[in-house]
This record gives C-alpha cells, sequence and structure tokens, in this order.
C-alpha cells in the first residue's frame, strides 16, 4: 500500500483498457514506463517511456536499477482459434512464472497488479460472486486462465507483493461494445440480444474501471483479490433495452443456435454467462465512481463512438 503513486512500469498499455489506465495515471502526474512489441511512433508526453521488449524475455531483474512504485499487468497472450488459446494460455503461463521468479530475486520487488476478469468464476446465476467464490472458467477463460495460476500462487508469498483485479463487463468505445452491438444499432437499428437475455451482467465503464485499477495500484493491500464493477448487476435483456431507448433501436433476440453456429461455443459461453460480481473490500465499495449508472455510462460511449464516426 502506497499513499502515491509516483511511477509505474505498465503492459499492455496500448490496448482497449491499458490505454484508459495510461490516461489516468498520466492526468494524475505519474510517470509511465511502458513495455511494448514496438516503440515506433512520436511520444509527446514527456511522462511516458516506451521500452520494445516481450513479456516472454524482458529482464525483470532489471528494474531494480530504477524501481517503479508499482508494475500494473494488463497483457495477455492471446489466439484466435482453440488450438492457439491453448497454446497462447501456456505461453502466458510461463512467461508469468518467469516474471515472478525473477522479481522474487531482487531485494525489494514492486508491487504487482495483474488483471485478470470475471469469466474465471464462470456462470454463478442469480447469487452473488465474491473474491472468494471457487474458480470455474468458462468462454475465453478457459484457456487464459493458466496465465494467472503464477500470480495466484504469488498471493501467497512475501517475496513479490501481488494483487489480482478482475473486472466484469468493460463496456467504452471499443473491444466488444464496439465490435458486437455498434455496427448493428447505426446499420440496422437493431440491438442484438444474444441469447433470452436473463443472465446477469455486471458492468463497469472504462474508465472507472482503469481508475479503480489505479487506486488498487496505490492502495491496494498485497495478496489480495479485487472484483472491480460499479452499480448493480443487470440482465442481459435489460442492458438491451436500454440501447434500444437510448438509440431508438428495436431488440432483436438471436437464438442460442445462431450465437452458436456464428462465433462457436466460446463466444456463445462468454455471452451467456450469468454472473452478479461483488466484493468484500471496502475500496471497492467506497469507491468514487462516474458511471454508477448504466444508462448514462453507455449514453457516454455511444456519443462518444456518433462522434468518431462524424470524424470518419
Amino acid at each position: 500500500m502506497a499513499d502515491e503513486l509516483k511511477s509505474v512500469f505498465l503492459l499492455g498499455g496500448s490496448g482497449y483498457l491499458g490505454s484508459a489506465v495510461v490516461r489516468k495515471l498520466v492526468e494524475t502526474g505519474v510517470r509511465v514506463r511502458m513495455l511494448v512489441h514496438t516503440s515506433e511512433g512520436e511520444n509527446r508526453n514527456p511522462l511516458i517511456e516506451k521500452i520494445p521488449g516481450s513479456i516472454a524475455t524482458f529482464d525483470w531483474k532489471s528494474l531494480q536499477h530504477d524501481l517503479p512504485d508499482a508494475i500494473i499487468h494488463m497483457a495477455r497472450i492471446s489466439g484466435r482459434t482453440r488450438t492457439s488459446r491453448l497454446i497462447a494460455g501456456f505461453r502466458g503461463y510461463h512467461a508469468n512464472r518467469r516474471m515472478i521468479r525473477q522479481l522474487a530475486s531482487i531485494p525489494v520487488s514492486p508491487r504487482v497488479i495483474f488483471t485478470s476478469g470475471t469469466l474465471v468464476y464462470g456462470s454463478c446465476g442469480p447469487e452473488p460472486a465474491d473474491e472468494g467464490t471457487p474458480l470455474n472458467p468458462v468462454g475465453f477463460q478457459r484457456y487464459y486462465v493458466k496465465a494467472e495460476y503464477p500470480f495466484l500462487g504469488a498471493l501467497r508469498s512475501d517475496k513479490v507483493p501481488v494483487s489480482i483485479v478482475r473486472p466484469p463487463w468493460i463496456y467504452g468505445p471499443g473491444s466488444w461494445f464496439r465490435q458486437f452491438y455498434y455496427p448493428s444499432i447505426i446499420k440496422s437499428g437493431v440491438v442484438p440480444q444474444f441469447g433470452n437475455g436473463a443472465n446477469l451482467m455486471s458492468l463497469i465503464h472504462v474508465d472507472d474501471c482503469a481508475a479503480l485499477i489505479k487506486e488498487v495500484a496505490t492502495m491496494g493491500v498485497a495478496g489480495t483479490v479485487y472484483n472491480l464493477y460499479t452499480g448493480s448487476a443487470i440482465t442481459n435483456e435489460s442492458f438491451c433495452r436500454i440501447l434500444a431507448e437510448i438509440t431508438g433501436s428495436k431488440v432483436v433476440i438471436i437464438p442460442d443456435e445462431v450465437l452458436l453456429r456464428k462465433y462457436g461455443k466460446t463466444v456463445y459461453e462468454s455471452f451467456t454467462f450469468s454472473l452478479n460480481s461483488m466484493s468484500r473490500h471496502k475500496l471497492i465499495h467506497d469507491f468514487p465512481a462516474v458511471y454508477v449508472d448504466h444508462r448514462s455510462g453507455l449514453r457516454q460511449v455511444l456519443a462518444h463512438l456518433d462522434q468518431m464516426e462524424l470524424r470518419g
């Protein structure tokens, strides 16, 4: 735990959530070093330093010469097919195990905040799922949860201070929302409802999620898992109806068999699992989220996407 965050070493900083975390850090004066595949492109912010490299080969012991306050890990080795996802999970496991071992060998290890997701809990129906809920991964996490194992083991270690954050559905002007919902809304005036809509969705706006990750990096306790969310879980049907009301669209139900045939089992499980995310921790309960009301958050995201469309 720290009263102030001055420097962070960031993995996955160019991604959907990672970019939002970078913005949250630099706007409060935090120095950010980003491990990136390539450092090409102009960097105009003096608080950001891009370091070319890979999580699989980076020399983590080198950090002791310029020790950051925290390492925020949002990088994931991913795949497009079942086989490539299995391979990616094992590659992630070995890269992260190597990282933990190297950090444990230096005199003082930075705190590590590893970003996972609530798909690791599986479908829990209406029952609240907190940080003590047993893991039963579904969807993409069937493959990628292996990369989390080294950090789960390190939670009980006194050599590397580790916290794990598990966001739910992160909505914003990108990722799954832009791929599966926005094009259908603007092109066809249709909000697709995948399945019967009874499954619960815990949600968090990407900006609130980024701010909460920064909060855990600053005030979080090592050896702790944090479920990140804001507001109450809503059904998938309610989520779709909110989108329809905001955009003047109509909800069209996509039957299970169509979703399975078009996208496969992994996407099907990810879109139909039911989770009511909760937390045991005061840090999460007391967080001053901007978008506790998902209607206002979705309205902001849709307006942002509309502006992006106008800019071409």
